[in-house]
Formats: C-alpha cells, structure tokens, sequence
C-alpha cells in the first residue's frame, strides 16, 4: 500500500488504510472528507434538509448542533451502520472493504443497502462485480426528476466521486 496513488481517496485515507487502521477509522476520515460538516441545518442537493456530515433524520430548517454533537452522531452513526453491514454481508472482507460499503450504506440508507444488487453480488463471492454495483447508486431526485450526478451537476456536491470513492475501498 505504501506510495499508492488514488484519484478518489485522499492521502490520509490512503495512509489510515497502509497504517492498517480499522474500518470506523477509515470511514471517520472518508465521511468527513466527502459530507463536510455544517453546523446549521441546509438543503442538499435533492433538497433535503441535513447537518452534522450527513444528518437528516429529524432535521429542520432550524435545526443546529455544536462541534461536539455532530462528531458524537457521527461515531454512533458509524459504528450502528458498520454493524449492520456485518448482519447483512456473510463473506469475509478486509477493513478498507468494509469501510466502503459502510460510507455506501450511510449514504443510501439501510434498507437501499440491503435490497441491493451490490450486497447479493458480494454475498455470492464476487466482490469485484458487487463494488462495481455501489456505482450504479448515483442518481438523486430533485424536483421530482432523476438526475444522474456522474454528469456534471451543480446540486450533486460530489456525490460521484464519494460514490467511486466507496467503490475503490470495497475492493481493497
């Protein structure tokens, strides 16, 4: 892993991941880079309203959380979402992997995730194929049509390159 080049994984991702860091501890650093953090509430690109790196249940317009709150959700929220991800993948993967598809599911929900053709093709052996599936996870809707975020978009605020992201720690 040492002197590795990534377009999609910055440099203290790759270094967490050549230090043999866990996968909470990568995703932390991933989530953190690809949501940002807002301390008051904002519309994302689907006009959803969200805070914290990715926050949107229970949010309002008038929702706002401190520095403290939002890195306490966050750690809960990762740690929740990777065990989940273990109850529902039953193949052996390595921490980036499961780093990569835990960033996935905290962004596409648990049920998404679940119900999944990138979770049935990792369950049956075949890893390389399931990542590639987490990519075709990159449409948002805003105003009721389907907008496809590989294509620059000025609303999708990175959502293919965190999507290629995930992709390339699955198959670590």
């Amino acid at each position: 892993m040492a002197g590795r080049r990534s377009t999609y994984l910055s440099a203290a991702v790759l270094a967490l991941i050549a230090a043999g860091a866990s996968a909470p501890s990568i995703m932390d650093q991933f989530i953190q880079e690809k949501e940002g953090e807002a301390l008051k509430a904002y519309q994302d690109g689907a006009r959803i309203w969200t805070i914290c790196n990715g926050k949107t249940a229970g949010v309002t317009r008038s929702t706002t959380m401190t520095k403290a709150e939002c890195d306490a959700w966050r750690k809960t929220e990762i740690g929740q979402r990777l065990e989940f991800v273990h109850s529902i993948i039953t193949v052996r993967m390595s921490e980036p992997a499961w780093a990569g598809v835990g960033s996935w599911c905290f962004n596409v929900g648990n049920k998404a995730c679940a119900g999944s053709t990138a979770v049935r093709l990792l369950n049956a052996g075949n890893q390389p194929a399931g990542c590639r599936a987490m990519l075709s996870w990159r449409f948002i809707t805003r105003d009721g049509k389907k907008v496809d975020c590989a294509t620059p978009q000025p609303y999708c605020s990175g959502l293919w390159e965190r999507r290629q992201g995930e992709a390339e720690l699955c198959t670590l």
